[in-house]
């Protein structure tokens, strides 16, 4: 074990900045048309046979407008999936990180 810690201890490897950043973009822009995407479903399920019957909007009471902003913002907890990228492409650059076997 002793003599395949140190084979690996000088093994360099590359990363491909342009590819990281590219990927980060494309993420992020997922990201954003599932927020687009999740919203619209979510006025259109809330609002749209308002909308279709040209009925106007009742929202009776703070629980009921409670619960339709928690509709339209429970997409946005899916942040965590680009941001975990983002942590992990500063990690991968920062001096301090060590692949090391066990």
């Amino acid at each position: 074990m002793l003599f395949a810690k140190r084979r690996h201890d000088h093994k360099i490897g590359q990363i491909n900045l342009k590819a990281m950043q590219k990927a980060e973009k494309i993420i992020w822009m997922i990201w954003g048309l599932y927020i687009l995407v999740m919203s619209g479903y979510t006025a259109a399920v809330q609002f749209g046979s308002n909308m279709w019957f040209s009925r106007a909007v009742v929202i009776n009471g703070p629980y009921q407008l409670g619960i339709l902003i928690s509709q339209f913002v429970l997409p946005f907890f899916s942040i965590i999936v680009p941001l975990t990228f983002h942590t992990w492409k500063k990690l991968v650059f920062s001096p301090e990180v060590r692949v090391e076997d066990e």
